[in-house]
């Protein structure tokens, strides 16, 4: 699928987790955070997209409308976009995922943040195997989308990269053998080497 706004993406992906939050992303050193959302934000928005579960609970959120206008600021390039239904349903799985995040966490890729160790020196990954199967075994994007918040459950206050997440939700399954591979190079390092 041909993104046709990339140079918004991340910025509308941050402006709308930031505006539904109120809570400004971690971003890595050596990026600059977007600018502050030109919306105070919404109590109500956040519980909304909380709740959502399919791309029919999204389209009756009016947050889901606010993260549409977000990504496609240009009122012609939007109308163009969502008259695709396909295109409508991408966009509606990207903003149920990240409405579940807490945090915006941009330091690291989400199958990264997947892969990273649960507890210090236990060696295990914060997200099982076994889950994350579930989410990499799938090719459905509406799977996916069940699988994605799970694993978001499970990341809890930490947060998840919303960027990356939106953005493997947009174009699954295209995503997911990237995020696989990311995912088990992570695992692969938590191993420890044999003792001799």
């Amino acid at each position: 699928m041909n993104l046709p706004w990339d140079n918004h993406f991340e910025t509308g992906v941050l402006l709308w987790h930031q505006w539904l939050t109120g809570k400004a992303p971690k971003m890595p050193e050596s990026a600059e955070a977007p600018p502050k959302p030109g919306l105070p934000k919404d109590n109500g928005a956040r519980p909304a997209m909380a709740r959502c579960r399919t791309v029919a609970d999204a389209l009756l959120a009016p947050a889901f409308a606010q993260f549409v206008r977000y990504l496609l600021p240009d009122e012609g390039t939007r109308k163009a976009y969502v008259a695709r239904e396909r295109n409508l349903a991408a966009l509606a799985r990207a903003a149920i995922a990240v409405g579940q995040l807490e945090t915006a966490d941009l330091t690291r890729s989400f199958a990264v943040q997947m892969g990273s160790e649960k507890d210090s020196g236990s060696g295990r990954p914060l997200v099982s195997r076994a889950v994350a199967h579930g989410l990499l075994s799938t090719a459905n994007p509406d799977e996916a989308l069940y699988h994605a918040i799970q694993v978001v459950g499970i990341f809890g206050k930490q947060g998840g990269n919303a960027v990356d997440l939106a953005r493997a939700m947009m174009t699954w399954p295209s995503a997911r053998s990237d995020w696989a591979y990311r995912y088990n190079d992570a695992v692969l390092s938590l191993s420890k080497p044999a003792a001799k």
